[in-house]
C-alpha cells in the first residue's frame, strides 16, 4: 500500500528481534532454558490503535494473546520455549489486511496467516514480523461511449493516498469497466485521453455525486461512471429565394462557435437564388441553439430545413448526434422582411 512507510521487511524482522531481545528487561534464553520466541506486529496507517488477536498450538503459554499497535507497533515475547512444534496464527480483524508475514525459522501459510515452526536444541531465537494495513476499498470505473466509431483505449489518473493508472478498452455503444484497489482517503479521478479528436467527455459521476472526487473508506466499494460521446459535425447553411448575396451573423452556444458568420453568393443551380454554408465540426454531440443577431437588417428567418434542426421562435435548435460527419445539414431560409405601416 502506498500509505505504508518504506520498510524493508527483512530489516524489520532483524530490528524487531534485536529490540525485543536487547531490552533491559529481557535476557536472551540459554540453550538449557529453551528458546526465545517473539512476534512483532506493525500497523502503519493512522489511526494506529489496533488490537490484533492470536492463537497458538504446541503448548505456548498463554495459548492466546493480543498485540496492540497504539504507537503503530507492538510485540509479544515467549521465554524459555522448550523443544517442539508450534503454530502462531493471527486472527482476522475487520477493516484490516495482512500485507506481509515474514518469519524465521519455519513456514507461513498466507491463506490462514499462520506461522508453523519448530524449536530444537540448536534454536536460540525464533521471530515473526507481521505488516498490517487497512482493507482497501474497491473503485469500479464504468465507461460508456456513444457513437458507432468510438473505439480505443481510455486511461485514467487516480490521485490520493493511493495512486493508480487504470484503463479500459472501449467498445462502441456499450459500457465497459475496470477496477482498482485504493487505501482509505480522499481521491480525484480524471480521464487522461478521453477528450480526443473523436471523443468528448459528456459526464462523470462518482458514488452517486456528479463530480470526479470521492472519499474512500476501508472496505468500501465506489463506482465512477464516465460517459463520452463521439464528436459531431453538421453543415449550417443559409439559403434565400429572393435575397441578394450578404453576410449573416449568428450567435450560438456551440463550443468553439460562439459567433458564426455565413456569406451567401449567387447559387449555381438548386432551389435557392443565393446560398452559403459552413461546416461546424468536431463538437461534442448534443443539442445546441443558434440565434440570428439581426445582421444584416431587413431580413427574417422564414423557416429551417433539415432533419437536424427546429425553429422555435427566433431560436434554432440544432441536433449534433454521434457519427454526424458534416454531411448532415441544417439550412436556414432567409427572406425579405415584410414591413407594414
Amino acid at each position: 500500500m502506498n500509505n505504508l512507510k518504506n520498510i524493508n521487511i527483512k530489516t524489520l524482522v532483524i530490528l524487531s528481534l534485536f529490540t525485543l531481545t536487547h531490552s533491559p528487561l529481557i535476557t536472551t534464553a540459554s540453550a538449557d532454558e529453551g528458546a526465545l520466541v517473539s512476534v512483532y506486529s506493525l500497523y502503519n496507517y493512522a489511526p494506529y490503535d489496533k488490537t490484533f488477536s492470536y492463537e497458538t498450538t504446541g503448548g505456548l503459554n498463554p495459548s492466546s494473546f493480543t498485540i496492540n499497535t497504539n504507537s503503530n507497533s507492538g510485540g509479544k515475547i515467549f521465554y524459555n520455549v522448550p523443544n517442539g512444534s508450534y503454530t502462531i496464527k493471527q486472527l482476522p480483524l475487520e477493516g484490516t489486511v495482512v500485507n506481509s508475514f515474514l518469519c524465521s525459522p519455519g513456514t507461513v501459510d498466507l491463506n490462514t496467516n499462520t506461522w508453523t515452526f519448530e524449536i530444537t536444541s540448536d534454536t536460540k531465537q525464533a521471530g515473526c514480523s507481521i505488516l498490517n494495513g487497512p482493507q482497501p476499498g474497491i473503485l469500479t470505473i464504468e465507461q460508456t461511449l456513444i457513437g458507432a466509431q468510438s473505439v480505443g483505449t481510455i486511461a485514467y489518473n487516480v490521485s490520493g493516498p493511493t495512486t493508480a493508472s487504470p484503463f479500459v478498452n472501449t467498445s462502441p455503444n456499450r459500457m465497459v469497466s475496470t477496477t482498482a484497489k485504493l487505501d482509505p482517503g480522499s481521491y480525484t479521478i480524471r480521464q487522461v485521453n478521453g477528450d480526443s479528436l473523436t471523443q468528448n467527455l459528456k459526464s462523470v459521476e462518482c458514488g452517486g455525486n456528479p463530480e470526479n472526487s470521492f472519499q474512500m473508506e476501508s472496505g468500501q466499494e465506489i463506482t465512477c461512471q464516465f460517459v463520452n460521446v463521439e464528436k459531431s459535425s453538421v453543415t449550417i447553411s443559409i439559403g434565400s429565394h429572393n435575397a441578394q448575396p450578404a453576410s449573416y451573423s449568428f450567435l450560438s452556444d456551440i463550443p468553439g462557435y460562439a459567433n458564426i458568420e455565413i456569406t451567401t453568393k449567387e447559387a449555381m443551380g438548386g432551389p435557392f437564388a443565393v446560398f452559403g454554408a459552413e461546416v461546424v465540426a468536431s463538437v461534442p454531440a448534443d443539442t445546441y441553439q443558434i440565434t440570428w443577431n439581426q445582421t444584416p437588417a431587413g431580413w427574417k428567418i422564414s423557416s429551417v430545413e433539415g432533419n437536424h434542426c427546429q425553429l422555435v421562435g427566433d431560436t434554432i435548435n440544432v441536433d449534433f448526434l454521434p457519427d454526424y460527419s458534416g454531411r448532415e445539414t441544417c439550412t436556414i431560409v432567409m427572406e425579405t422582411a415584410i414591413i407594414t405601416e
